[in-house]
């Protein structure tokens, strides 16, 4: 959406709708989605997301996670924004 608005707010109840999905064909979509809220222009949007990360991460088969959710996180632990990057920092032990 062109809306940063609607972006951090999907971010933000990001795990409600993998858990709503499920497993399947759906939740590959669901990983590049989420890949791109976390590297969304918005800091705002990346913080939310972040801020779910390791609740996230729990849903995903461990294959997945390791292949595509850590990495986005070693991304965002360079981040320009303070904020997010302590929205990262507030949740990756969850996702160790």
């Amino acid at each position: 959406d062109k809306s940063w608005r609607v972006r951090w707010s999907v971010a933000g109840a990001f795990k409600d709708l993998v858990e709503a999905v499920g497993t399947g064909a759906a939740l590959s979509a669901l990983t590049d989605t989420y890949l791109s809220l976390l590297r969304d222009a918005e800091a705002e949007v990346r913080c939310a997301a972040a801020g779910n990360v390791a609740e996230v991460a729990k849903l995903f088969p461990v294959q997945v996670v390791l292949s595509t959710l850590v990495p986005a996180a070693c991304e965002l632990a360079g981040d320009a924004n303070d904020h997010v990057r302590q929205a990262l920092a507030g949740n990756i032990m969850g996702l160790a």
